[in-house]
């Protein structure tokens, strides 16, 4: 009970739990959960829930405790893989089953919990979205999507239910001022993972409907979230993340809008609230170049990484908020090749210090399981540059910096995100240039001609061992034309079926 009511400074250390209390074999499964899975899986945001509340409450809740040795076990599991060897493959074997029983044994603790008191005990409600998080992480891991998206989902409505988010997946009063801040730390990686699997949806699968369907009104922002200046770094990171989140909705909702036969640009609502965003978007700025006049309070774990999160945040939804309305011109993009420079500039410093960081902490390589992080939005960033800015300088640098990423982010990875988006700038090149080549003169611009139009990533399975990018391209009259690529991840291979193409990646 305690550990909900008074919460000390300093994280539970594993040496701190008998071993009379929990199996040998689980205590060194929780020391691989401290020392290596809680350390990649914030990514660049550094909270107290990883660092503190997380063991905290495996150490009193049965559900919570099983939940985090199914989350471990399983990252675990997949750093194994990676050692090439018999003896790696029968201990992967072990730590998959071990991680499966004690997922299982967590939903059953989490069921005899819940029956018996209800959902309106607020220990309950706690760990029951704890453990729905931790259930969260164990399926992108899994690289169950649906079934990760379905815990995110399920975990989001509780916390509306519970007055914690508004209506727009924001964090409301009461979670900001609860006593002892375990429900800001709750909603706040919630938030985040929110917004990360939001954007993911937009950039790659260029889905139509946000999640809760179109918004009537611009999100509102009062002068809590946007104060006259900002005294930690941290707030205002949540702050512009709150208005990219923001951006993203409105771009769904135009989307949404233009597949039902309509133009964004003369629905009155959506540009109110573009102009709203924008207001808001430049009061943001105003604020942090206040606070920038004196010294920033950096919390504990935030290093010198985080201008570059927050300038991203800031590209990102600037880009977002100005393109809405034309949301299905691909040419518009054209008005923000600095912006998108910027971009790339802050996403690629930023990753060269994070895995400096990170390789000095553990020793090991970034190696795709050992570097799984879910609280990053680098691959979308990237792709979103390589397949959205024609300028060839930029984008050929976009994807240099994916074909060096090894890490995975939800259920993409560095290879397959480079993969795809080096087929799109393929397609248009070819199309531009009459060649199979990246090597585009400087200066030059791709025609509307050459461009995908609208294109969307489709997938097979889950996880997925196919997909496929649906694209429109327009003729010199501009009308468009439905195309397809094809490919099979297990073979790595492109298909085209009208050319008859087949190519490696």
């Amino acid at each position: 009970m305690s550990v909900f009511v008074a919460w000390k400074d300093r994280p539970v250390s594993v040496q701190h739990i008998s071993p009379r209390a929990i199996p040998l074999e689980d205590l060194e499964t929780l020391e691989w959960l401290q020392y290596r899975t809680l350390r990649k899986t914030p990514g660049m945001f550094k909270s107290d829930f990883w660092d503190t509340l997380l063991l905290q409450a495996s150490t009193t809740e049965p559900a919570i405790m099983h939940g985090v040795l199914a989350l471990s076990s399983v990252h675990r599991c997949g750093v194994t893989l990676e050692i090439k060897s018999l003896l790696s493959q029968g201990n992967a074997g072990r730590l998959w089953t071990a991680g499966l029983q004690h997922y299982v044994e967590a939903i059953n603790q989490l069921r005899r919990r819940v029956l018996p008191v209800g959902a309106q005990d607020r220990m309950t409600l706690r760990v029951v979205i704890i453990a729905c998080l931790v259930f969260v992480c164990v399926e992108l891991l899994r690289g169950q999507i649906g079934s990760a998206q379905a815990h995110l989902r399920s975990g989001m409505s509780l916390l509306r239910e519970a007055g914690l988010l508004s209506q727009y997946d924001l964090p409301t009063a009461k979670a900001l001022k609860s006593p002892g801040a375990v429900d800001r730390w709750i909603v706040e990686v919630f938030c985040r993972i929110h917004l990360h699997d939001t954007n993911f949806n937009l950039l790659f699968f260029n889905l139509p409907t946000s999640n809760h369907g179109p918004t009537t009104g611009h999100v509102h922002y009062d002068k809590a979230v946007l104060p006259p200046r900002f005294t930690y770094m941290e707030e205002a990171w949540a702050s512009v993340d709150r208005l990219l989140l923001a951006a993203v909705r409105l771009t769904q909702d135009c989307k949404t809008v233009l597949a039902a036969g309509k133009y964004p640009r003369v629905d009155i609502s959506l540009r109110k609230r573009r102009e709203q965003l924008r207001t808001d978007l430049a009061q943001w700025s105003n604020a942090f170049h206040k606070s920038s006049a004196a010294p920033f309070k950096i919390p504990r774990g935030v290093h010198d990484q985080s201008p570059a999160l927050i300038q991203i945040s800031l590209d990102m939804a600037t880009i977002l908020i100005e393109t809405s309305l034309d949301v299905s011109n691909e040419m518009i993009y054209d008005n923000h090749n600095e912006t998108f420079l910027r971009l790339l500039d802050s996403t690629t410093g930023m990753l060269r210090i994070h895995r400096e960081q990170s390789e000095k902490k553990t020793g090991t390589p970034s190696l795709h399981m050992s570097f799984t992080i879910f609280d990053i939005c680098t691959l979308p960033v990237l792709y979103f540059t390589a397949t959205r800015c024609r300028v060839p300088g930029t984008r050929l640098r976009a994807l240099a910096g994916l074909s060096r990423l090894r890490h995975r982010e939800r259920h993409w990875d560095g290879w397959l995100t480079y993969a795809v988006a080096k087929k799109i700038v393929e397609l248009e090149e070819q199309g531009a240039c009459g060649v199979s080549s990246l090597n585009v003169a400087a200066g030059a611009t791709v025609p509307a001609s050459s461009r995908l139009w609208q294109h969307r990533i489709v997938t097979v399975g889950d996880p997925f061992s196919a997909l496929s990018v649906e694209f429109e391209r327009q003729d010199i009259n501009g009308d468009p034309s439905a195309h397809k690529v094809d490919l099979d991840i297990r073979s790595g291979v492109w298909s085209d079926e009208v050319h008859g193409v087949r190519t490696l990646i």
